[in-house]
């Protein structure tokens, strides 16, 4: 990693991160306070928590489950699977009979609404103000593991349905924020990363690397995913620059990022057969790592939203044995944590200036100086 560069940005405190555990400063580490809490601990297994402000969802016996921080009431939203929230918005796949639709469901009038009629395979991806996004599967022509799924999206305000992307090779794992839908595309042959601008109606390459990238995310003008060039890796989409996030000596999955804070998954070394994982991230500005969960038995699927982060997590969980020797766990828990900054004097310009401000001064990553 080189060294940052010199001048104005030398007489303050930047901090480099190989990983949320294997961090190195050139100066000074700011603090970064977790405090962890259980969302839901009930007997039974609770799944794939989403969240958005002050309110998750979960998946468990009950159908897809809510809770506000605020108030600290749980509540039930409805019955489906693949879903997601977005503001006061929930949606997901809604079967009855034999027949799959998209439902919305508004959590200020408490109110169900019809999105689209959808075969079985598809799923919400993501919500961003009027836009419901999702992986569309009426042209998979059977083959649900390999397809050619598209991306398609909804406006609540004008209730119309419009696609994103239809080209015949398979598009997955959209996420989108403001005007702005990502996802992951395999039409070269490997799977890139495109964008979307929903005014425009314009797609774009974001990174089409031969590695292979995945599941992006993003906030603003900041998409992240996971690169199998090692680590993960974001782009900005106003300086139209790419940059590394993190690239320590293991592997890095499920990124989620909200405003300078990127979080994801880290596969601990050493832990197959068993798989263990910690849940790590990053201020995109200050450059500190931060360790959200220390361990946790599989795949969490970490989310972030302003400074909470959610997880799937294994402490009171336990496992059997599949028919191929996998793992099946039961009695799962949503837990959370909240994530707070304490910037050494000197920082603050940083976080006033913001991704672009940094950008602009001539830095083209933001973990690599250059």
């Amino acid at each position: 990693m080189k060294a940052a560069r010199r001048g104005f940005l030398a007489a303050f405190p930047i901090i480099f991160v190989f990983s949320a555990m294997i961090c190195s400063t050139t100066q000074a580490q700011a603090a970064a306070t977790v405090t962890e809490f259980p969302i839901c601990t009930n007997t039974g297994d609770q799944y794939n928590p989403k969240i958005s402000g002050n309110t998750v969802v979960w998946s468990d016996e009950r159908g897809i489950v809510g809770y506000n921080l605020a108030t600290h009431e749980e509540f039930v939203i409805g019955s489906g699977m693949r879903y997601a929230i977005g503001g006061d918005t929930v949606a997901w796949v809604k079967s009855v009979g034999n027949t799959w639709s998209i439902v919305g469901y508004d959590l200020a009038t408490h109110t169900e609404f019809p999105v689209c009629d959808v075969t079985m395979w598809s799923g919400v991806n993501g919500i961003s103000s009027n836009t419901i996004v999702w992986r569309d599967a009426r042209n998979i022509g059977g083959n649900f593991l390999g397809g050619n799924y598209d991306i398609y999206g909804y406006d609540t305000a004008s209730h119309e349905e419009f696609p994103i992307c239809t080209n015949t090779f398979m598009q997955s794992d959209a996420a989108v924020s403001g005007n702005t839908v990502v996802w992951t595309d395999s039409r070269n042959g490997n799977s890139d990363v495109f964008g979307f601008n929903l005014l425009t109606r314009e797609e774009f390459p974001i990174c089409v690397d031969p590695a292979g990238q995945y599941s992006p995310a993003i906030d603003g003008d900041i998409v992240v995913w996971m690169d199998y060039r090692g680590g993960i890796y974001g782009y900005n989409l106003a300086t139209q620059e790419e940059f590394l996030v993190c690239d320590p000596p293991r592997e890095q999955y499920d990124p989620a990022i909200s405003g300078n804070t990127v979080i994801w998954q880290d596969d601990l070394p050493g832990s197959y057969p068993y798989y263990a994982y910690d849940i790590a991230g990053c201020n995109l500005l200050t450059y500190d790592g931060v360790s959200v969960c220390s361990y946790t038995a599989s795949w969490a699927y970490p989310q972030i939203s302003g400074n909470t982060v959610v997880w799937m997590d294994y402490r009171n969980a336990y496992y059997t044995l599949g028919i191929f020797g996998e793992h099946i766990w039961h009695n799962t828990d949503i837990y959370g944590a909240t994530i707070a900054y304490i910037p050494e004097p000197g920082t603050i310009i940083l976080l006033a200036m913001g991704v672009a401000g940094l950008a602009a001064m001539g830095r083209k990553s933001i973990i690599k100086g250059v």
